[in-house]
């Protein structure tokens, strides 16, 4: 990569904008039918658990149920999703992923807040890193038994013999090491080099396939490493609490770059399936 900071990026305005980089701890919860409840041991509701310094457990919504049923209630043995008398919300577990980077994908007009009142909510993208999808995505490698095992790229490309892999200063230069590592392996099994195989065209489907994946290059000056968004995992945040955290953006996404960004993702989740077009017979 060339010195000097990436064309794909630029700073940030005092106001938030389509294309914002943030570098911040994100819990990003996803819907679930099951309903874990946290409550007190003895069924009250979860917003004692702190304040009594009471016993604690996570309930199915039968399990409530039935001790409900069973005890003496007191106001605080509220029905399940029943705020209590002083108006705290359920607490309910549920499964969520860590982004480390994320994306503003609403338009600059409805979160600036310079003409007009911002909307309440904007539509923020997780960024995966490219040492996280090396680091943590699992591929099924052939093993010499004929089956199927799984590997993570970077564990595999560590068992060939890339130790300098193993020891990649910082997520800013490991694009760089994994090129040259997986450049420089020259396994002599047919095993291992269908294995390589397997990587290789991984990771060009993951470059070459936009239809959910973006990816942008590192700015090691900005502190962002090489990264994809995920058009497939959208959510909400609330717009005053990112601008809140804005002194933690750490670059914005250039024009033109920015207006390709937005148009991929409006291309995504408004695409429309439709069959194959109809092929002529063959002539005789």
């Amino acid at each position: 990569m060339a010195e000097g900071k990436s064309q794909y990026f630029c700073d940030v305005s005092p106001f938030l904008q389509q294309g914002d980089i943030f570098s911040l701890d994100l819990v990003t919860p996803f819907a679930d039918s099951e309903q874990r409840i946290f409550r007190a041991a003895d069924g009250r509701h979860g917003s004692v658990v702190f304040a009594d310094n009471v016993e604690a457990r996570v309930f199915d919504r039968s399990d409530l149920n039935r001790l409900l049923n069973a005890v003496h209630r007191t106001p605080n043995h509220t029905e399940p999703f029943h705020k209590t008398p002083d108006g705290d919300p359920e607490m309910v577990v549920v499964f969520a992923q860590l982004a480390r980077y994320f994306v503003i994908a609403t338009q600059t007009c409805d979160i600036s807040g310079t003409d007009k009142l911002p909307l309440p909510f904007a539509i923020i993208l997780p960024i995966i890193t490219f040492v996280e999808i090396c680091k943590s995505q699992s591929l099924p490698m052939k093993s010499l038994d004929g089956g199927d095992e799984p590997w993570t790229i970077h564990d595999y490309l560590v068992y060939l013999g890339a130790t300098d892999l193993e020891n990649a200063p910082d997520p800013y230069s490991y694009g760089m090491s994994f090129r040259c590592a997986l450049n420089a392996l020259r396994p002599t099994g047919k095993t291992d080099n269908e294995n390589l195989g397997r990587i290789k065209n991984f990771l060009k489907r993951s470059y070459d396939d936009k239809r959910f994946l973006y990816y942008l290059e590192g700015d090691p000056q900005r502190e962002l490493p090489e990264v994809f968004i995920d058009f497939s995992v959208p959510h909400s945040a609330p717009t005053d609490k990112l601008a809140q955290f804005a002194d933690r953006r750490v670059a914005r996404i250039a024009s033109p770059y920015r207006e390709e960004f937005s148009q991929s993702f409006s291309s995504f989740i408004s695409r429309v399936a439709t069959p194959v077009p109809r092929k002529m017979a063959p002539l005789s």
